[in-house]
């Protein structure tokens, strides 16, 4: 019997590493997002580096604080007062842009894998709540290992605050700065190019994937153009040659 095989998220490239009859099985896998030197990261020198017109909004952006409370708690409070909450604000605000969050049904999945990296790893949790009605914003949680941040998870629950994203990833920024200090230390904000991302300064880092395997489906990258993925990753992938 044929096996398949999907070997994915590799960091280092493999393609030297493959026979030439293997190199077929080299495909394309979505990069990660990241923020570089993140320790050197300036909230106002951010600001002033960008074009009028995002500058403004960024501005404005930080006007919302006086609406907000933010509340920043340990792993373990946020995981017994408000993972359940967050769950079923970020269902309701995928359901209704007619999408499905890929953990609305692995609810108990996802309370273990937090339950695990905040007991393992230090954290920033932090909710955003309207100040006069009390109602949850957005959050976020970021986990610190070394040089890593990495940013867990991130959410919006309303649209129609203006400037909101913006002031959320303002604030995982500076939360990054202050907890990786370390020279050369970077944001890790997870594979693909939603969100804020590219907006907010953060730069594809080549993945790789080595898949054997009839049900995966063959194609580049929708996050970058073929001429950015040639430049990102040096070279064209085995699948296509």
């Amino acid at each position: 019997r044929k096996k398949h095989l999907k070997l994915l998220s590799i960091d280092d490239d493999p393609y030297e590493f493959l026979s030439n009859d293997q190199k077929k099985f080299d495909v394309p896998f979505n990069q990660c997002w990241n923020y570089e030197n993140i320790e050197t990261f300036d909230r106002e020198t951010f600001i002033a580096s960008q074009k009028k017109k995002k500058r403004d909004k960024l501005k404005r952006s930080l006007k919302l604080y006086d609406d907000l409370r933010v509340l920043s708690v340990s792993g373990s409070e946020y995981h017994q007062k408000y993972l359940d909450v967050v769950v079923q604000k970020t269902n309701q605000a995928f359901s209704s842009r007619g999408m499905t969050n890929c953990w609305y049904d692995k609810s108990d999945l996802l309370s273990s894998l937090f339950e695990q990296f905040t007991s393992n790893f230090a954290s920033v949790n932090k909710l955003f709540f309207d100040k006069n009605t009390g109602d949850l914003l957005a959050s976020y949680n970021l986990l610190f290992k070394k040089k890593e941040c990495f940013l867990a998870f991130s959410n919006c629950y309303d649209f129609t605050l203006p400037n909101l994203q913006f002031l959320v990833y303002l604030d995982i920024l500076e939360s990054s700065a202050k907890n990786c200090s370390l020279e050369g230390s970077y944001l890790n904000a997870g594979r693909g190019n939603f969100g804020y991302k590219k907006r907010m300064g953060f730069t594809p880092s080549p993945k790789y994937a080595i898949v054997n395997c009839p049900t995966w489906t063959l194609r580049y990258s929708s996050d970058l153009t073929k001429e950015e993925t040639s430049k990102l990753y040096q070279r064209d992938f085995g699948c296509f040659r």
